[in-house]
């Protein structure tokens, strides 16, 4: 009758990683993901690229005449708004709807 219980465990070396071949060297699911990643990065990069060009495109200076037009329109527009701001500052409540629909800002 064998007591297996009883005899002693073998006790094995204890492994050196260092001393392994591929010690040091990176692993090959990683190296794939690495290029996955670059990959990536590369055509969001290229997608950004393309949407500053496509932004740099619709930019562009404004002659003397379409600087004129524009500042005649926002005067005109600004004198607008002042005149009913101006009324309106005189009026505390605008209780009835006449009163909101005539000096509603625009």
């Amino acid at each position: 009758m064998s007591y297996l219980w009883l005899e002693p465990k073998v006790i094995e070396q204890e492994v050196v990683w260092t001393k392994k071949k591929d010690y040091g060297t990176v692993p090959k699911y990683l190296e794939k993901l690495k290029e996955q990643m670059q990959r990536e990065y590369d055509y969001v990069r290229s997608l950004q690229q393309q949407e500053q060009e496509q932004q740099d495109e619709e930019k562009y200076i404004l002659t003397e005449d379409e600087i004129k037009e524009l500042r005649e329109g926002l005067k005109t527009k600004w004198e607008f708004v002042n005149k009913k701001y101006q009324l309106l500052t005189h009026k505390a409540v605008l209780d009835t709807i006449g009163l909101r629909r005539r000096f509603v800002l625009y």
